[in-house]
């Protein structure tokens, strides 16, 4: 049967490996008026979580994980223990406010920034892993906030704003994506396979900076506008890659994008294997290691102010011109 759990009391999960789970199997929610705390090496797990989020505390090397649901982040929260991970997934709005001073919180699920709150961050990480809708408005990093990382997640329609520490990093999931978004600021790729997709076009006035085993890959045909550079860090023997994740698809780099650097590979294969062509309007440059372009059997060409050129002992390498 159908159950329902209203507490208003206090529920507490306190020693290392307990784990208080409120179950979703027959389409039950929870309801919470009370307090829950996960501490001591404790977890909580919530799969439907309806109202408000209510009273939470998560101490150190414990866990709190909201799996789905509808629910208001009602009461400040405050993550300050080493190893401890607040984890929110399904439909949220916070308006109580998070403040981050040690161990992690992943923004999961599906929200908006007009229902982001007020996220302070001294330390510890942020891991974007769910739908981050922009809703045309603006993300604004910085050294106050620090970096956020992109772990298995979407940013969409809008624009990123980054200074100083305020970067967006990228794990080594391939589903990582920004669609439909403008970005004014610092990109790194620095986690072995750290990749994202680029969908609805790339508006790129900052910097994408690949250093380790990584890949920029393009849904459909894609145009990278703006007045940024991608950099491929000559210096790591690791491969870099912009890729296709459809066959016969073009990317076009615009007139005033840059892309530098060596041990890339332009149109390459790392993590989707597709065959796709590439259209040069901006400035190619191969610093101090080789460029490869057009290694899927698509085509490469320059048009209008498009230039490839080749320092510090750099090298390009053209497989199929396009005639």
């Amino acid at each position: 049967r159908r159950g329902f759990i209203v507490n208003e009391g206090t529920i507490t999960a306190n020693f290392d490996g307990g784990d208080i789970l409120f179950r979703n199997g027959t389409g039950g929610t929870l309801v919470n008026n009370g307090s829950l705390n996960s501490v001591n090496g404790g977890s909580i797990r919530i799969e439907n979580l309806q109202g408000n989020l209510g009273n939470v505390t998560v101490g150190a090397e414990s866990s709190f994980i909201i799996n789905g649901g509808n629910y208001v982040i009602n009461d400040p929260i405050t993550i300050n223990g080493d190893n401890s991970d607040f984890i929110l997934g399904g439909s949220w709005q916070n308006t109580g406010g998070i403040t981050l001073t040690n161990g992690s919180l992943t923004i999961g699920g599906e929200t908006f920034l007009s229902e982001l709150g007020t996220i302070t961050r001294t330390g510890g990480t942020v891991n974007l892993a769910g739908t981050l809708n922009l809703e045309g408005g603006t993300l604004t990093l910085d050294n106050n906030t620090g970096p956020w990382r992109v772990n298995d997640g979407i940013i969409r329609n809008g624009t990123f704003a980054g200074s100083g520490l305020g970067t967006l990093s990228f794990a080594g999931q391939r589903d990582n994506r920004l669609d439909n978004m403008t970005i004014n600021g610092n990109l790194i790729l620095n986690e072995t396979n750290s990749t994202f997709q680029i969908d609805n076009g790339l508006t790129l006035n900052g910097t994408v900076t690949m250093i380790t085993r990584s890949g920029i890959s393009y849904v459909g045909n894609e145009t990278i506008t703006g007045t940024g550079t991608i950099a491929f860090d000559a210096t790591n023997t690791s491969r870099k890659e912009i890729e296709a994740t459809e066959h016969d698809t073009t990317l076009t780099i615009g007139s005033n994008i840059t892309l530098t650097g060596g041990r890339a590979r332009l149109i390459g294969s790392l993590f989707f294997g597709r065959r796709g062509s590439l259209v040069n309007e901006g400035s190619i440059v191969a610093d101090g290691g080789q460029i490869q372009i057009a290694t899927t059997g698509g085509t490469f060409r320059n048009e209008g102010s498009g230039s490839t050129s080749e320092i510090n002992g750099g090298t390009i390498v053209i497989n199929n011109p396009a005639p």
